[in-house]
């Protein structure tokens, strides 16, 4: 009896990894914009030059106005930089151009923890918990929901 409940509780963290890895590959591998800054960008933030990779979006933006990951990440560098508004900006309009943008919940969801907007936060997580059951970025943004609400706890 041990012995099928170890199999069938590895099978399903196999399963939950594979997904997960999947998931994580197609999101951070693939090619999201042909646009020759595109790679600049994302390059400047791995390098976590949010200033000089704002410029290098907005002509993404400008030449793919619906492109989700240019304006979900443009929105990141703005919360990188504390421009909530802009950020705010660049994240609805992700959600605008696809609502069903797991990074832009993710981000989102960040932002307004970062804000204390807890309520908001825990809606967009809900949102993200309907998309996907294992994703990245539904584990980040509970974890950072979790993590808040022990920070803010006392409080």
């Amino acid at each position: 009896m041990k012995a099928i409940a170890a199999f069938f509780g590895v099978m399903a963290m196999a399963l939950m990894l594979s997904t997960g890895a999947a998931e994580a590959m197609s999101d951070s591998g693939a090619k999201k914009s042909s646009h020759p800054d595109w790679d600049k960008a994302v390059n400047a933030l791995d390098l976590k030059d949010y200033e000089a990779a704002l410029p290098l979006l907005a002509n993404v933006i400008k030449s793919e106005p619906e492109n989700p990951d240019a304006q979900n990440l443009t929105g990141f560098a703005y919360r990188m930089l504390k421009n909530y508004e802009m950020a705010f900006s660049h994240y609805e309009r992700a959600l605008e151009i696809d609502p069903k943008h797991k990074g832009a919940h993710e981000y989102i969801g960040i932002s307004y923890l970062e804000t204390n907007q807890l309520e908001k936060a825990e809606e967009t997580l809900a949102s993200l918990k309907k998309l996907c059951a294992f994703c990245a970025e539904r584990r980040s943004l509970d974890g950072a929901v979790k993590s808040y609400k022990r920070a803010n706890k006392s409080s």
